[in-house]
């Protein structure tokens, strides 16, 4: 399709008509949007490091779902936030309604990736939290069978079925999704045809695969975790002993609880809206009422990218709930020999940073031989003090 022509924005200005919505949307697009990306991806990126460098320590699951995570956010911060998100709409708005460039209208290869990859972005990281909140739930309810460092072999196959299946499944948007002339010169990347197979499977998978259905699987397994969650502190109130691994378990309970709570505190009004939106496609207020469809669609758009914070500040819920992603963290940050020549950091590396067992194993050898030295100068100088008395 020739796109030479194609515009895909007004130039000269803002148009007035703008709702006050359609405003809060351009402006969140346009520059909350690139501090989240700024922000999102060096974090992502240093959550990434710690749970490999935690991993290596000491291997769990929980470390392997939160490196498919970080992973899983990463695309999303590139591939939702800022393709989609402020290119595709936030940079018109930010250069005050003048830039009249849209990636997706470029070239059909630019349309299919672009619907393409935030689509399958959005549906990985949903599939990597609902299996990571299975894997919390058999955890819980199961904790000897299902104890956190075995079965390792099984999260690694999730996490890369989870991959494999979220870019597998969105293959048809990038099939149907082509440059379409609305009125004049104007052109969006669209659905050819809405009303075939095809499209309707694209829709349904983004609308409910992604969103709706793994915000209510969330949502029961939580409540079942936290009911779990109230006998485990019940017994704890009552004296029951609790070893390290345990009280270690609970953390990353609490962590995983944190991860589930922000998701769903941003997807459950995009989960409404999305609703709403449903029905009022279903019946036809584009048509009768196209300004309540017009608000309907906006309120959509708002709460998709409200939801960008989700993958940008996880790195405060495991700094939070977990002891050892915290300690880590000061290792990486405060760890370097030209750091530790300062009396105040090696105060802060020393309070905030615990050894773990296995450092605490790998130092007994060292000790000990510095022990033994130790008698063996003592008996020495005993065994000379006295050969000198004798003489």
């Amino acid at each position: 399709m020739d796109t030479g022509r194609c515009v895909g924005f007004p130039s000269g200005g803002c148009p007035e008509d703008l709702s006050s919505t359609e405003t809060a949307v351009l402006f969140f697009r346009a520059y909350i949007i690139p501090v989240l990306i700024c922000i999102g991806v060096p974090a992502n990126l240093f959550v990434l490091v710690i749970f490999i460098r935690l991993q290596q320590k000491s291997a769990c699951r929980f470390n392997i779902y939160a490196i498919g995570i970080a992973v899983a956010h990463v695309f999303q911060c590139i591939f939702q936030a800022l393709l989609d998100q402020f290119i595709g709409r936030g940079l018109w708005y930010a250069s005050g309604c003048r830039l009249t460039f849209k990636l997706d209208i470029q070239s059909e290869l630019n349309c299919k990736l672009v619907a393409y990859l935030p689509a399958a972005a959005q549906l990985l990281c949903a599939t990597l939290l609902v299996s990571f909140t299975i894997d919390r739930t058999v955890t819980i309810f199961r904790p000897i069978h299902s104890r956190g460092d075995i079965h390792l072999a099984y999260a690694y196959f999730d996490v890369l079925g989870c991959f494999l299946l979220s870019f597998l499944i969105f293959i048809p948007a990038a099939l149907f999704y082509t440059i379409v002339k609305n009125h004049g010169d104007k052109c969006s990347c669209a659905l050819s045809d809405p009303t075939s197979p095809g499209a309707r499977y694209v829709i349904l998978m983004s609308a409910f695969c992604s969103y709706t259905v793994p915000t209510f699987f969330i949502l029961i397994l939580n409540v079942l975790i936290c009911y779990k969650v109230k006998d485990i502190v019940q017994g704890k109130q009552l004296g029951a002993k609790t070893s390290t691994r345990q009280k270690m378990e609970r953390r990353r309970i609490l962590g995983h609880l944190g991860v589930c709570s922000l998701f769903l505190l941003l997807s459950m009004p995009l989960v409404i809206v999305m609703a709403i939106r449903q029905h009022s496609d279903a019946m036809n207020y584009d048509q009768t009422d196209p300004a309540y469809h017009n608000e309907v669609v906006q309120l959509t758009k708002f709460f998709n990218s409200f939801t960008a914070i989700q993958y940008s500040s996880e790195i405060w819920v495991y700094l939070i709930f977990l002891p050892n992603v915290r300690s880590e963290a000061v290792r990486l940050l405060c760890g370097c020999k030209c750091l530790t020549k300062f009396e105040t950091v090696r105060r802060f590396v020393t309070r905030h940073v615990k050894i773990t067992s296995a450092e605490r194993q790998q130092r007994l050898p060292g000790k000990c031989k510095e022990a033994g030295k130790n008698i063996k100068l003592i008996g020495g100088s005993d065994s000379a003090a006295t050969s000198a008395r004798d003489r």
